[in-house]
């Protein structure tokens, strides 16, 4: 398998061989695992508090930990459709462009979906809108 200096240096010469997408899908598949595990792990645990300010708090914990459960379930939802990519051959493009993303981004967030460049392009137009 790969070293990550190597998956670096053959992206230059053949983009997302099949060397690279077996980097990759393992990658993917270790962060799925790691999610998947972490989330088995959290619980919601209901106590009953008489005090007020105990319940309020109780409260603030459990809307926390709903709201990291379902951006987990957004993460692994996107390393699925990434591995779905990287099964078609289809993993590394841009969904916008079709250009190949930066393997440099990809080993950093291996679920982008679309290059630097177009990812700003969208950031500057949703900024534009907001004004």
């Amino acid at each position: 398998m790969l070293t990550k200096e190597e998956l670096i240096e053959s992206t230059e010469a053949d983009f997302m061989n099949e060397d690279q997408l077996e980097y990759i899908r393992e990658l993917l598949l270790d962060m799925r695992n790691r999610f998947a595990g972490e989330q088995l792990l959290t619980t919601t645990q209901t106590e009953r508090h008489s005090d007020l300010a105990d319940r309020a708090h109780q409260e603030e914990q459990w809307m926390l930990s709903i709201r990291k459960r379902a951006l987990d379930n957004d993460l692994l939802s996107d390393i699925d459709k990434a591995l779905y990519k990287v099964e078609r051959g289809e993993y590394g493009y841009c969904e916008t462009s079709g250009e190949p993303i930066d393997i440099k981004r990809l080993l950093a967030n291996p679920t982008s979906r679309t290059s630097v460049e177009e990812q700003e392009r969208v950031e500057k137009i949703d900024q534009l809108n907001r004004r």
